[in-house]
């Protein structure tokens, strides 16, 4: 089960946009938290979004963000990121729809306000298109809802591992390290993605 990265911790970040697998050595991690009130109540058996967080963008290209929420009202949340994709859906159904609303969402039985957890873990970078997410809210029941969000983002200072020894010893995974990928895995069609 992922769990929040720690100092000294090594990563292969994945950068689909620019293609890249690179490793890096988490120098520095801070916990921070931030409270995201939905800005208009939502209607039964409406859609609302997207509503960008543009609070939670990292400002300079040395840090990685890792981030969870918690759930406040019964609304199903979406996450658009890169802004142009959704996320936690299936290859068949990657974004949900009027006649479908219960895929690719997540709800407060999976990550509660209080007690956020890892169901909702995403991962932001300046320079790019995962610099923040953008939130969609659907309110399934019968009375009119104002979601919050409660984000805790692990704010990582990474390094670029440069070194032959240590590459090496990554490469042939005698050091660990976790790999991300931006973005998730992204839905194809159908077979193998072909880029």
């Amino acid at each position: 089960m992922p769990k929040f990265l720690e100092e000294g911790f090594f990563l292969r970040l994945t950068t689909p946009e620019r293609k890249t697998k690179e490793f890096y050595f988490v120098d520095r991690a801070v916990i921070a938290r931030y409270v995201f009130t939905w800005p208009a109540t939502i209607a039964k058996d409406t859609e609302d979004g997207p509503r960008n967080v543009e609070d939670l963008k990292p400002l300079a290209i040395d840090r990685l963000y890792q981030g969870i929420f918690g759930i406040k009202t019964a609304c199903y949340i979406y996450m658009n990121l890169p802004l142009n994709a959704r996320l936690w859906g299936t290859d068949k159904r990657p974004i949900a729809s009027s006649s479908l609303r219960a895929v690719g969402f997540r709800d407060l039985n999976d990550s509660p306000y209080e007690n956020p957890t890892f169901m909702t873990e995403f991962f932001l970078q300046k320079d790019g298109s995962f610099d923040y997410p953008a939130m969609y809210a659907y309110n399934p029941t019968e009375r009119t809802l104002e979601p919050k969000l409660n984000f805790l983002i692990n704010k990582l200072e990474i390094e670029k591992v440069t070194e032959p020894v240590v590459l090496e010893k990554l490469e042939k995974k005698l050091i660990p390290y976790r790999p991300i990928t931006l973005g998730g895995i992204p839905p194809v069609r159908s077979g193998k993605a072909t880029s």
